[in-house]
């Protein structure tokens, strides 16, 4: 069984579970706060997928670091994870259940990147003019790459929008090459 079907099936069967518990909006939470764990504390991600640390010594470890802040079937769904050794799949299965429970909400996720940070006030017309056409609530992530050069590069689902000054510039670079 590949990667991606595995962890495509535990965050359906998780979706189910808290759906028909009725603690999806608390398990969607959880997964959103350990996806950001994961992404932005390195040693976190080191933690949970080191092969030398025991299941027990991990589950130690998220019930010391997340204590009673996260729902039972979310802590319950973690011990599942680690007692059968796939605890290396938790972001790809919160992602799954993300995007699940966006499409069930009706939430659509922009990613917007810019060459600078943008205003706050920038970001929320952005949002709302994306609410606007799409009809959706929105989830507007942004962040800063310097590469843009100006401009900025939005996605929303598989739809890319660029706006860039170096996709621009590389553009010109290649109908310069072609003139000659």
């Amino acid at each position: 069984m590949n990667n991606s079907s595995i962890s495509v099936r535990y965050a359906k069967a998780l979706f189910s579970l808290a759906n028909e518990k009725n603690v999806l909006n608390e398990v969607y939470s959880d997964l959103e706060n350990l996806l950001t764990l994961t992404n932005t504390l390195p040693q976190f991600k080191v933690i949970v997928d080191s092969p030398v640390i025991s299941s027990n010594d991990k589950q130690r470890f998220l019930k010391e670091l997340l204590g009673k802040s996260v729902n039972d079937l979310t802590h319950n769904f973690l011990t599942l994870l680690l007692t059968n050794s796939r605890e290396n799949y938790l972001p790809m299965i919160a992602r799954n259940f993300i995007e699940s429970y966006r499409e069930k909400s009706g939430i659509k996720s922009v990613q917007l990147s810019s060459a600078i940070e943008l205003d706050e006030k920038v970001v929320k017309q952005i949002g709302e003019v994306i609410s606007k056409k799409y009809n959706a609530k929105v989830n507007v992530l942004c962040e800063v790459d310097s590469k843009l050069i100006g401009g900025f590069v939005m996605q929303v689902d598989d739809q890319l929008m660029d706006a860039s000054v170096a996709t621009r510039l590389k553009t010109l670079r290649q109908e310069f090459v072609k003139a000659k």
